[in-house]
């Protein structure tokens, strides 16, 4: 089963996509570090909601969206492609269960 859950801090303004059900956003979070002398490192997940809720797109795209800790459940999207000059891309998302995304303001 590919299931994934993420805690952190978004690191720039979400952005609404399609018929605005859909927003991208993306996540720095931590991770135990196995480097000597580091106890932890951190990485910018890139994630999809897919259905967001009023009440997701008034926090995630509101005037205060830098505010929020964020936690969500998802799964890991792999996909491959093209671009224009024929350079074949990897891109690693995650998809996120609008029903396991919470969002906490931070003072």
């Amino acid at each position: 089963m590919n299931v994934c859950a993420i805690s952190g801090r978004l690191v720039a303004k979400p952005i609404s996509a399609g018929n605005e059900q859909m927003i991208r956003f993306l996540v720095r979070t931590h991770f135990p570090s196995k480097k000597p002398g580091m106890k932890f490192g951190s990485t910018i997940v890139p994630c999809i909601l897919l259905e967001a809720s009023e009440a997701h797109r008034e926090m995630l795209m509101g005037k205060e969206w830098d505010r929020f800790h964020i936690e969500l459940l998802g799964r890991v999207v792999r996909s491959v492609y093209e671009n224009a000059e024929g350079e074949e891309l990897h891109l690693t998302e995650v998809l996120v269960n609008p029903r396991g995304l919470l969002l906490k303001r931070v003072k």
